[in-house]
């Protein structure tokens, strides 16, 4: 078959819901090479190895599920066997190694950027950013000790640093006599003879908060460019110009950091959004225009800011963090709050001191919802939305409906007492303020009649 260059399918057997959901995946993907952009092939030759292996993997024990799942798992694991060496040395070792008291340099891999072969470096600048609250400090030092040229890679923990159950107060105290040692050369001092100053101590505690912080941003923008690098590259993009989150105030376009994911998703609340990249060049070849209640993902049609560079689509909050394959920081209740319509009642009841805000009991970005024909079931319905509490209308007008029987046994004296009693209460209505209302009557005898 190979020889004859003949295609395999690989399906699960005929009949089975993974039969039909695998037919399912695979018109899902013709689709999206009708009307998407070429796709620019592996970033790396380490990527197309591990795909490789992924694909061989799967269909060794016949497995035929979604490779998603699968890859996500497999650069999962990937990481955590990097992360210790990584944390502990700055650079690429052999996870067994991390463990040993020495590492010989050549056994060190530097930490490229993902998706290049440029050297993952942190500059002052970029600290200062960072922690705007170490500028001056670190800026008064840099003066003294260009920290730029203190490579990170020179820094050895000299212990696995990623460790949740280690308690050897010894070994960070070996490393911070390490850091000392390192930095004094820096001053122009040698360690053990060289008299030392308040300002020395000053200086040392600076250097070890930049040194330290910088491996973490080092660590943090390594795990997450691999781990998919949706994180590593974020900024704020809304609809508006400013976000306020907790006691901070966010511009758009703002470098935004993994660590406030969580507060920017309870700030923005129910039925809030998430900006992906559009999978095709305009919302006419978008697949994303219709359904979005079913999919949780639309084209944007709305003015962003900052601009993006290509066509954005919508995504309600659970489906963002499945699509990047990331786990979701929110709690069970947060998320049910935000899977549910944003739309509120503004009724002035609701506007007193200690009552709650009335919102759509609907899904987010649900179908108009109509009132169901028939008896009354408890719920008011506005604009295609369903509210819990029902408010009666406070206009000042009333729609009168005066129902009166006009059979035989009401002729005469009775009917006329009924008429006159119609028209007081009518008198009655126009003396307090009632010009405006409606009046309707309801004949009827042996049929009825309705007269507005």
């Amino acid at each position: 078959m190979y020889a004859g260059q003949v295609t395999i399918n690989c399906t699960p057997p005929f009949g089975t819901v993974e039969y039909y959901q695998s037919m399912e995946n695979d018109a899902a993907k013709a689709l999206l090479r009708i009307v998407r952009e070429r796709a620019t092939g592996f970033s790396t030759g380490k990527a197309f190895v591990d795909c490789l292996r992924i694909v061989l993997a799967k269909n060794s024990i016949l497995d035929w599920t979604s490779m998603d799942k699968s890859t996500q798992h497999f650069v999962v694991a990937d990481t955590k066997q990097k992360l210790s060496g990584i944390l502990r040395t700055g650079c690429h070792v052999s996870l067994p190694l991390v463990k040993d008291k020495t590492i010989p340099s050549h056994l060190k891999e530097d930490v490229l950027r993902v998706g290049s072969q440029k050297r993952l470096k942190i500059l002052l600048r970029e600290m200062c950013e960072a922690f705007p609250g170490f500028e001056s400090k670190w800026m008064a030092l840099n003066d003294i000790i260009p920290l730029d040229n203190v490579k990170d890679e020179d820094l050895d923990m000299g212990f696995d640093a990623s460790s949740l159950t280690s308690k050897d107060v010894k070994m960070v105290q070996k490393t911070i006599d390490m850091l000392f040692k390192l930095f004094l050369p820096l001053r122009g001092k040698t360690h053990g003879s060289s008299r030392l100053t308040a300002g020395d101590q000053n200086d040392f505690d600076l250097f070890t908060a930049f040194v330290l912080r910088r491996r973490k941003i080092k660590v943090s923008r390594w795990l997450h460019g691999s781990l998919g690098g949706h994180l590593s590259e974020t900024y704020f993009m809304a609809k508006g110009n400013d976000i306020d989150i907790e006691d901070r105030k966010c511009q758009v376009g703002e470098q935004g950091i993994a660590e406030m994911c969580n507060l920017f998703c309870t700030k923005m609340g129910r039925g809030h959004p998430h900006y992906y990249p559009c999978e095709s060049k305009d919302d006419e070849k978008c697949v994303y225009t219709s359904g979005a209640s079913k999919d949780h993902r639309r084209h944007c049609v709305d003015e962003l800011f900052p601009p993006p560079d290509r066509e954005m689509d919508e995504l309600l909050h659970a489906q963002f963090w499945t699509i990047i394959g990331w786990e979701d920081p929110c709690s069970e209740e947060e998320r049910a709050v935000f899977s549910k319509c944003p739309f509120q009642c503004n009724a002035p009841e609701h506007e007193e001191a200690g009552d709650e805000a009335s919102y759509c009991v609907l899904d987010a970005w649900h179908q108009p919802e109509l009132k169901p024909d028939g008896a009354d079931d408890g719920f008011a319905y506005v604009d295609g939305h369903k509210f819990e509490c029902v408010h009666a209308v406070n206009t000042g007008k009333y729609h009168n409906i005066f129902v009166l029987d006009n059979s035989g046994s009401m002729s005469g004296q009775p009917w006329q007492d009924l008429l006159c009693a119609c028209n007081e209460f009518g008198i009655s209505r126009l003396k307090d303020g009632g010009e405006n209302d409606l009046v309707s009557y309801v004949t009827f005898d042996h049929e009825s009649r309705i007269f507005l």
